[in-house]
């Protein structure tokens, strides 16, 4: 097994096996640097496309909301980049972007799940300061739909119902009086 092909199964069992989102958002862009380089990578996560929102960076243990990089880019983001079921990773560079602190290459990876019903998830901005390779592409498309899928895994499980105890009770008793 060579060792990219190691990374990227590491890096999916990190996804698979977080217990909550934050710990995913930490995989997601502290352990993608082991599958593919990146001088810098931020998660963006949100409900529709003009709320995504910077939700983790690499390197770093809380994204600070006032930071102007962060304001810029999430704003850049939310103009430049649209997240559908059809969309795919972009690469580029940042020569024409406003802020001259940002690294000269992205890829920008959007999140959503396969399929029909597969709904946008979010983003991933990888900035580096060499230009990225056609291998890098494939490897990042596997990653999208990884990340994505950790991401609505974890989002249903955050939302599910739980009955009560007294109903689950109650309903037990209805139903075993029911004639056969």
């Amino acid at each position: 097994m060579s060792e990219a092909t190691a990374a990227l199964l590491q890096f999916e069992f990190r996804i698979r096996g977080a217990e909550d989102r934050k710990a995913l958002r930490y995989v997601a862009v502290n352990e993608l640097t082991g599958v593919v380089d990146a001088d810098e990578v931020m998660l963006l996560t949100g409900y529709d496309q003009r709320h995504f929102r910077i939700m983790a960076v690499s390197g770093v243990s809380k994204v600070d909301r006032t930071a102007p990089l962060i304001q810029y880019l999430e704003s850049h983001i939310r103009r430049q980049f649209i997240v559908t079921r059809e969309s795919t990773v972009q690469f580029g560079s940042t020569a024409d972007w406003d802020d001259t602190s940002v690294p000269p290459f992205f890829a920008w990876v959007p999140l959503h799940q396969p399929g029909p019903r597969g709904r946008p998830e979010g983003g991933m901005l990888l900035l580096r300061y060499r230009a990225f390779s056609d291998r890098e592409q494939a490897l990042l498309t596997h990653v999208s739909q990884v990340v994505a899928h950790g991401i609505a895994a974890l989002r249903g499980r955050a939302f599910q119902y739980k009955v009560p105890v007294r109903r689950k009770l109650g309903l037990t008793a209805f139903l075993s009086a029911l004639p056969v």
